[in-house]
Order: C-alpha cells, then structure tokens, then sequence
C-alpha cells in the first residue's frame, strides 16, 4: 500500500490479483484477466465520474455493458505486445519465453477494446503515431517526473553513468553491452546504479576496475549521481514507450548520449547526442569528457524542456479530461 496517495484521494482501494493457472491459460492476456475483480467493478458504478484505465493490463472492464455511457481514457505505457515480443526474443528460459511469446499474441487480439475507450492518452509521440491510427481520439502527453525546474550543474564531472532497473530485460542487455563493448575499451570511469542488478551484471562489473556498480541507491544517492555525473549514457535495445531516465538525465544531468532506439519518437532527441555504433560511442564519450557543459546549453535545455514541466503537462491533462 501506498501512503502516499492518502494525501491527495479521497479513497485509496486495492484488489487482490488472481494469478491462478485458470488465469495464465485464458484466451485474454494473464495481465488483463488477472485483474478482473468483482468489487473493482462495484466501486466503479458507485458514482458517473471519468474513468481513468492507466495500463492497457488494467482494462478487464472496459467493455463492460454497465460502463457503456462512462467517459473511459487508457493511459498506454507501451505498444505492448510489441514489448512482450521483445522480452520473448531475449528470454533464455523456454518456458518464459513462450509465456511471453503467447501473451504477446493475447495482447496484440486484446488491443481492439481500445474502442471501447473515449480517449487514448499515450506516453511517447511514437505511441502517439501508432496508436492515432488505431483511435482518433488520441493524445500525446509527456510522462511526469519530480523535477520543478532544470537543475543541470555547469563544469564537468569526472564518470559516465547508466541508472535504470537492473532487473529489467533490456536494461540487462544495455549493461551488459557496456560491460563488453564499451567500459573495456574506454580509460574513463563508468558507475553504473540502479535497483535489483542481475547477479550477471554483478558479476561481471566486478571484474572491470573502472567500472562501479551500485546496488538499490537511495532516492538522495541517485539524484546525486544523475547531477555529478559528466555523460549519461542511455543506450537502449528496445524502443518502447518514453523512459524517464532520460527526463531525468535531461533535467539533472549534463550530457546526455544515446543510442536512436532510446530517443527516437521521444521528442527530446535535440537535447541528445545521438551514436548507434559502439565506435561512434567511445568517439563521442572521449570528446564529451574533455568538454565543460556550460551556462549556455543549461539555458537551452531550459527552454527546450519548458514543455515538460509538471505545469505544462498537468494543464494538458486537465484540457484532455475534461475539455
């Protein structure tokens, strides 16, 4: 349970999820029909308001005969069995591998309930391309993020740094690259921080001697990482919805270097340097260390991300829902 929520909800609810083999076996995806909980439905007809479905995994009731007249909007996190194709290519294990590849099938029927919806609202512009398509009534608006203003540090630092899930696929296979390709052939110093790292990522850092991998940072440690940070490396194997360790590199950090699967369709690719070789990477790293990020591209960037403060997006949120 989230404590946090008490200071801004009325009512807080949470529902149990079924993860029976029932479920995992359904002809709806295992994401959708565990969720499909009775007393969801009960409070959801407990008065007219707007419906918000954050997830295409939580829209079990979308179609439901009761919620015909309802204003219903999905926030898409992902195209998501696209996302679930992926994580089938680069899983090892067979089993998960075909779980994924099922679900993915399950996910791709799945999407034509999006009609039922009387807004899409998608996270990233090339969701937004994808799934206007599919919707007309579909709407661009910028993940939201902490930041109230730009916070980058002039001067240099003296690391480059990757932050994100270290248990997530592909940012497994981000690190993993680094570890190979990148840190081995570079003099620079590398930190690389995030929750829950692979015992394989683990592993190998360890034996890197320019390499420091931090193991679940503190909210404080890794804000302090993202700003001293010279170069925020942010390659990417898979182009799925927008990944806010990019917002916050952008709004913290100084320079920012990534691959076109990270910041393609992202809208924050000008404020990017873009490399997709692993010898265009160590080019651009080896001049970004000897460069000073200065006040006049800290001004830039404000200008640049003025579009993504929570004022902006909050208003674009307010104009979505209610017009």
């Amino acid at each position: 349970e989230a404590q946090e929520l008490k200071k801004y909800c009325k009512t807080v609810c949470y529902y149990k999820r079924n993860n029976t083999l029932a479920k995992q076996i359904s002809i709806l995806p295992f994401v959708v029909a565990s969720r499909n909980n009775e007393l969801l439905l009960t409070n959801l007809l407990k008065d007219d308001l707007p419906i918000l479905f954050e997830g295409l995994h939580t829209c079990y009731f979308i179609n439901h005969p009761a919620l015909k007249n309802r204003e219903k909007i999905i926030r898409m996190h992902n195209v998501e069995h696209d996302y679930y194709s992926y994580l089938s290519k680069n899983e090892p294990k067979l089993w998960k591998k075909a779980f994924y590849k099922l679900e993915s099938g399950k996910l791709n029927r799945y999407e034509k309930t999006i009609a039922y919806a009387s807004k899409i609202v998608t996270i990233s512009e090339g969701d937004y391309y994808y799934f206007h398509k599919l919707h007309n009534n579909t709407y661009y608006i910028p993940g939201s993020h902490p930041y109230q203003k730009v916070e980058c540090q002039p001067g240099k630092g003296d690391f480059i740094l990757y932050h994100g899930n270290l248990s997530v696929p592909e940012n497994i296979e981000a690190v993993h690259f680094i570890l190979n390709d990148i840190a081995p052939a570079s003099p620079f110093r590398f930190v690389i921080a995030g929750k829950n790292p692979d015992k394989t990522l683990l592993k190998k850092a360890g034996t890197l001697s320019n390499v420091n991998l931090i193991d679940n940072p503190d909210a404080a440690t890794m804000q302090k990482l993202i700003r001293d940070a010279h170069v925020h490396f942010l390659p990417s194997v898979q182009n799925t919805g927008l990944k806010l360790k990019l917002l916050y590199s952008l709004f913290s950090g100084r320079f920012v270097l990534a691959n076109k699967t990270t910041i393609d369709n992202s809208g924050l690719q000008a404020m990017c340097i873009e490399a997709n070789s692993t010898a265009a990477m160590l080019e651009h790293l080896t001049a970004l260390m000897a460069k000073e990020f200065s006040n006049e591209e800290i001004s830039q960037r404000q200008t640049a991300l003025a579009p993504y403060l929570p004022g902006s997006y909050q208003a674009q949120w307010v104009k979505t829902l209610f017009g």
